[in-house]
């Protein structure tokens, strides 16, 4: 391709996942450190496209649904999957953290689900849209700036102090 060049390139390949009446889905995780500073899932939901759409997001038309519920409509399987897709939102909070040295709070992780139930990663952003669960969001957060005051308190208060008395 010109349009490429010279340069690598990662080519994801194309993962629809669809319930039984053809409607398309993604999940998502949102993580947030606790207040132990660990990561803590903060919620996980599916968007589910509007019939004979293709983005499942509540801004073209689709809306977010209760994980368990459209996991079901896949198939048998669908407890042990949800607790799969947990923990893969949890082990990549935990693994991007640990790249940027413990400086993230919060991530969100989009899963798309293939037709053979396995989950892949299509997205991370590190402040993920919650408009609908900001109490839920909350929580951690709070619980976490603590963690970071009792850590790090007594050093910014000595800092603080310093340049006060200059």
């Amino acid at each position: 391709l010109s349009l490429v060049g010279d340069q690598r390139w990662i080519v994801q390949e194309m993962i629809v996942s669809r319930v039984r009446d053809g409607r398309t889905f993604d999940v998502q995780i949102h993580t947030h450190k606790d207040g132990r500073g660990k990561w803590a899932l903060v919620r996980s939901y599916v968007g589910l496209s509007e019939a004979g759409k293709l983005a499942p997001h509540s801004s073209h038309g689709g809306f977010q649904g209760d994980l368990g519920k459209v996991l079901a409509n896949l198939g048998d399987d669908s407890v042990a999957l949800a607790a799969r897709i947990k923990r893969l939102g949890l082990q990549v909070s935990e693994t991007l953290d640990a790249q940027y040295d413990g400086s993230l709070d919060e991530l969100g992780i989009g899963i798309l689900i293939d037709p053979q139930h396995r989950p892949w990663i299509a997205g991370v952003t590190s402040r993920p849209a919650s408009h609908f669960h900001e109490y839920d969001r909350a929580r951690p957060r709070v619980g976490y700036a603590l963690h970071l005051a009792r850590r790090f308190g007594s050093e910014a208060h000595q800092n603080t102090s310093r340049f006060a008395r200059s």
